[in-house]
């Protein structure tokens, strides 16, 4: 008979079967691709990272992660079209099950037939953030054709409930803010298909690309603004898929918690820390100009990290929604569909280059790198947004049926409008 399950257990069991946090990192590369020379680099950049190999240690208080003990990173390489990538990432990033004996990463590789391939690296929630995806696919293409040996780095990843240098009062003092906030936010807009809740959960994704001049002009015009222009243009789309004339929206900003935590590593290669996030409350008019809804989230974003943001949410939320999870997993479901109230969330990781991706390794050029991000129980639209070789992607995910395709589209095709004429006025 098998071991009953400390509370704290449960709680990450149940987050393992109810979140979609996980980070997917998308390189597409042109060039030949030795497979051997690839799984090699995947076992050195397991030697360079021990957390890809951590396993679970859980107990009472919460979970550990014990590094460079767990199961070996999976390399799969499949013949594919290069569209599929969208079909590939998309399951990664919803329910992916991730055993407590490891690993904590998985790489795929779609090969096409124009000597072009797809990378994929997909990371579990509780490491995965976009700053993790990069700086491991750049230690990845460093590691090819390469014999030297590899220096593991400490990277102790974030434990599960608390992390370390944080005290109880500490988190009783951001609970009691983040219930203030919460009484106060006004009930944001939701693109919920109700009469379509029998039908199953799945993750989507779509992307727009802007060249090279327009990303230019864009960054350019924007300044400072550049993350809250995204959520203006994502925010003013939300308007035009509701066909409504006003709406109140809560945003979610997710936060790197190198910023937060106290890390001993080098922030330039510390990986595995996954992002808490900042919320946003905002009335947007269908009247408003772009620039002055960016000024509004910049305000109320700024103000949000006064009063002492970003919240950890996982201890947080345990009495209200890790406890009734642990009975029930399913319960999932309701919480996205009725309590949690998130209308989306949007993650800009800037410049990919200044993370040391690079255009060129060896014979192959990384001709696109751009993220996609999980949307999770707590919201279940994500936009996330990188720039490589001058170029700006944005990806949108979604959750069917609580959004339906339609709907993102017009946000997508929308936003982009949006970004596009604020570039060239």
């Amino acid at each position: 008979m098998p071991r009953a399950l400390c509370p704290a257990e449960l709680a990450v069991d149940a987050l393992d079967r109810a979140a979609t946090l996980n980070t997917v990192g998308v390189l597409r590369v042109r060039g030949p691709l030795d497979v051997e020379a690839l799984a090699r680099a995947l076992r050195q950049l397991e030697q360079r990272h021990p957390l890809l190999r951590a396993r679970i240690e859980r107990h009472a208080r919460g979970a550990d992660f014990v590094c460079g003990e767990g199961a070996p990173m999976p390399l799969r390489v499949v013949e594919a079209e290069r569209a599929a990538w969208r079909e590939e990432a998309s399951a990664a990033l919803a329910y992916r099950s991730w055993p407590d004996e490891g690993p904590r990463a998985a790489l795929t590789v779609l090969q096409h037939r124009d000597a072009s391939s797809s990378w994929l690296l997909t990371l579990h929630h509780l490491i995965g953030d976009g700053y993790s995806c990069f700086a491991l696919l750049r230690d990845l293409l460093s590691f090819l054709g390469s014999t030297a040996s590899v220096e593991p780095l400490a990277s102790p990843g974030q434990h599960t409930f608390y992390p370390a240098g944080h005290g109880a009062w500490s988190w009783q003092r951001r609970a009691l803010r983040l219930a203030a906030a919460t009484a106060r936010a006004p009930e944001p807009k939701r693109f919920r298909e109700r009469s379509q809740d029998s039908l199953p959960r799945q993750a989507r994704i779509d992307t727009f690309t802007l060249d090279q001049a327009t990303s230019q002009r864009l960054r350019t015009r924007a300044g400072p603004l550049g993350h809250a222009m995204l959520c203006a243009a994502f925010a003013k789309a939300a308007l035009q898929a509701g066909q409504w004339e006003r709406a109140p929206l809560r945003i979610g900003h997710p936060f790197d918690l190198r910023r937060y935590l106290r890390i001993a590593a080098p922030a330039s290669d510390a990986v595995g820390y996954y992002a808490s996030s900042l919320d946003t409350d905002q009335t947007v008019h269908q009247g408003a100009a772009l620039p002055d809804v960016a000024r509004t989230i910049a305000s109320a974003l700024a103000q949000r990290a006064r009063d002492g943001g970003p919240l950890l949410t996982t201890p947080l939320l345990a009495p209200w929604l890790l406890r009734p999870l642990m009975r029930d997993p399913s319960r999932a479901t309701f919480y996205e569909r009725y309590l949690l109230r998130h209308s989306f969330a949007v993650s800009t990781m800037g410049s990919l280059e200044r993370v040391g991706v690079p255009e060129q390794s060896g014979e192959l050029t990384i001709e696109e790198a751009f993220l996609t991000g999980g949307g999770s129980i707590a919201t279940s639209l994500m936009v996330a947004s990188a720039e490589f070789r001058g170029r700006l992607c944005v990806s949108l995910q979604w959750i069917e049926p609580l959004v339906s395709e339609h709907v993102a589209r017009v946000l997508l095709t929308s936003a982009e409008r949006s970004l596009r004429a604020f570039a060239a006025a």
